[in-house]
């Protein structure tokens, strides 16, 4: 991302849940806009009685597969020692070993790269899953394919909610949820739009808007870093 300042520090509205807000307003302050938080997602966790379960689960199988870094909070809060992870992302990677888990893996490619990856570390192996609900099975199944045995556990579920009214110049979606959340009560009007990958496009495209643009891999600072050069395109043209 370059470090040179915007010529004026537009509004960026960041649409992640409350928790995740810093991850990506400190980067977009540094990059010279000001984040406006617009929660458009709420995270519900799932309960005492399936999280001890799912600790259990854990601790009894050769690996933790996560593809995405909430688990870590909603299951492990105390720490992921003795644990062993294969992390989808590096922010997933990262959250992961910042509670002690070990990384045996990260995927950060999709497609056959992602595939490959999870066939040459899960085979015969125990595997647990936790994920949030809704999620497409295409992970499960591509687990199950090689693992000995797979239990996938839903931890939280992501509810889309409606953002505030606050005026902004560009919007960032990290998810289908946020993007949901945001037309149950504001256009896109003369807005910079853009999405962390493909999944939340086609969200986006879903409601006839056609993102301005996407990072090349999906990721928090890739997103803000497309985002700034975007709104950097849009104001030094004619």
């Amino acid at each position: 991302m370059s470090s040179a300042p915007l010529p004026s520090r537009p509004r960026v509205a960041v649409t992640t849940s409350a928790d995740r807000y810093d991850q990506l307003a400190g980067p977009l302050d540094v990059a010279g806009c000001q984040p406006v938080e617009l929660a458009c997602i709420e995270v519900h966790a799932a309960d005492q009685t399936v999280t001890e379960e799912v600790r259990a689960a854990g601790a009894a199988a050769d690996l933790v597969v996560l593809t995405s870094q909430r688990p870590v909070a909603v299951v492990w809060p105390d720490g992921m020692d003795g644990l062993s992870v294969l992390a989808v992302g590096e922010a997933t990677a990262k959250a992961a070993r910042a509670a002690g888990a070990t990384i045996i893996g990260v995927g950060t490619g999709g497609g056959l790269e992602l595939a490959t990856l999870l066939v040459s570390t899960i085979v015969d192996k125990r595997v647990v899953y936790p994920h949030a609900g809704g999620t497409a099975q295409a992970m499960q199944t591509l687990l199950e394919r090689s693992a000995a045995h797979v239990t996938a556990y839903e931890v939280y579920r992501v509810a889309p909610v409606a953002p505030g009214g606050d005026p902004v110049d560009a919007v960032m979606f990290a998810s289908p949820s946020a993007v949901h959340g945001w037309v149950s009560a504001r256009p896109f009007t003369g807005l910079v739009v853009t999405a962390i990958g493909g999944t939340t496009s086609a969200a986006l495209r879903e409601h006839g808007i056609t993102p301005d643009t996407v990072p090349d891999r999906p990721g928090f600072l890739g997103l803000v870093a497309a985002t700034v050069s975007k709104l950097r395109e849009k104001e030094t043209s004619p």
